[in-house]
């Protein structure tokens, strides 16, 4: 696993996403993030390890309704905590049928992350 996996499958993630949700809001979410897979492309994994990782078990395990019922208040950033929220907003607003994709996606971003860190 290296750094070049793993975004490409987040922006295979957020390209997902971008099919249910043309919102202006939505292209300015992924401008600034392919923005920092240009500046920066460690610092989209380092983050997702740092806030997103703890929640690994529940992740893999599919277990939406702690997705969605989460507060995330012991994350310690605002600006994740406002994407994590996003991210809420956005998987309500997708059609029925393509949220078990949202998930999937999630679980691989998640799984990749793992496997960089732990060298597997």
């Amino acid at each position: 696993m290296d750094i070049k996996e793993f975004n490409k499958s987040y922006f295979e993630f957020l390209e997902y996403i971008k099919k249910y949700n043309k919102s202006s809001k939505y292209a300015m979410f992924y401008q600034k993030n392919y923005l920092l897979k240009k500046t920066n492309p460690k610092l989209i994994i380092t983050l997702w390890n740092r806030r997103i990782s703890p929640y690994h078990e529940s992740i893999i395990n599919g277990d939406v309704s702690f997705f969605m019922n989460g507060s995330f208040e012991e994350i310690d950033s605002a600006e994740v905590q406002n994407n994590i929220h996003y991210f809420k907003e956005l998987y309500q607003l997708m059609p029925d049928e393509h949220k078990p994709g949202f998930v999937k996606h999630v679980q691989i971003i998640t799984n990749n992350c793992y496997r960089y860190f732990n060298k597997l």
